[in-house]
């Protein structure tokens, strides 16, 4: 029980009352993943040899699931480390403004 209460321990702590209510949402959603992969998931336990698991390797989906990885890895390096920091916060507000994310009262241009 102590493993699926850990994420709440930051939200228990001294001043539950000034963190705000998305964070509260996020929390309590990693609560509920744990439980239901816990309780849910796959309870077996399978042994593989390197033979088995140079198989799985070099089967298809696991290529394409890494390559997948690999690109969202780069395309997220690459807005953290050059396009976000050029971003005023002007552009931030305009964007999260379309995506419907954030109201604005005015955008200056």
């Amino acid at each position: 029980m102590l493993h699926i209460t850990s994420p709440l321990r930051p939200q228990l702590s001294f001043r539950p009352f000034l963190l705000p209510r998305n964070d509260w949402i996020g929390t309590i959603i990693c609560i509920v993943g744990v439980m239901l992969t816990t309780s849910f998931g796959s309870h077996c336990s399978y042994d593989y040899d390197v033979h088995k698991l140079k198989a799985l390797y070099d089967e298809y989906p696991f290529m394409v699931g890494e390559f997948i990885m690999a690109f969202f890895i780069v395309v997220t390096y690459i807005l953290v480390s050059c396009i976000i920091p050029q971003l005023s916060s002007q552009d931030v507000d305009l964007i999260l403004y379309k995506l419907k994310l954030r109201k604005v009262n005015f955008i200056k241009r």
